[in-house]
């Protein structure tokens, strides 16, 4: 029995094939990481504060504080909600600037006071006679309002609303006036 041994051509890969592939490689890395910064960097960013009285705009949505009340010691036609510390309800006008329909969630929106972040309270909004969100025509002008209800510290006397269009939005905060 006789064998041969065959000798395979090898084949050597186009080194500018090779470099091109690397290349391409390293620019996607670089588009990616600059992508999640770029989205890490406006989730953690924090918007400027503008005076109270100001109109501030977050995407498609104008925002401006109607009004601030902090005597409401319980919230519902029978008191059905008392805050643990007190009550800071905020009406906020929305306006949209766009033309198309608008949704503006009341979970999306916050108080800061004494350094923390607040959230809706959304049992006292709904008894503050408000509806649990708002939605507008999809023309721009078109308008509305919402009734935010926090529950903060009693010891509270200052604080700034943060209002988003969406959830994932950068937001604009409105320093609100001094309360007691």
């Amino acid at each position: 029995m006789i064998s041969q041994a065959f000798d395979t051509p090898t084949r050597r890969a186009n080194p500018l094939l090779v470099g091109f592939l690397i290349l391409l490689g390293l620019a996607l890395v670089a588009v990616l990481v600059g992508v999640g910064w770029t989205v890490i960097h406006r989730w953690t960013a924090t918007p400027p504060t503008r005076p109270a009285g100001t109109t501030v705009t977050d995407g498609d949505l104008a925002f401006r504080v109607a009004y601030v009340d902090t005597t409401a010691i319980s919230q519902g036609v029978a008191g059905e909600r008392a805050p643990t510390g007190k009550f800071v309800n905020v009406r906020v006008s929305v306006t949209n600037r766009v033309g198309r329909p608008q949704h503006v969630d009341p979970a999306d929106q916050f108080l800061r006071a004494g350094g923390k972040r607040y959230a809706v309270d959304h049992d006292a909004t709904v008894n503050a006679g408000d509806t649990a969100a708002l939605s507008l025509p999809g023309r721009p002008g078109a308008a509305g309002s919402l009734i935010l209800v926090f529950d903060v510290p009693k010891r509270a006397t200052s604080a700034a609303i943060e209002v988003h269009a969406t959830a994932s939005s950068g937001g604009a905060r409105v320093t609100l006036p001094a309360f007691g």
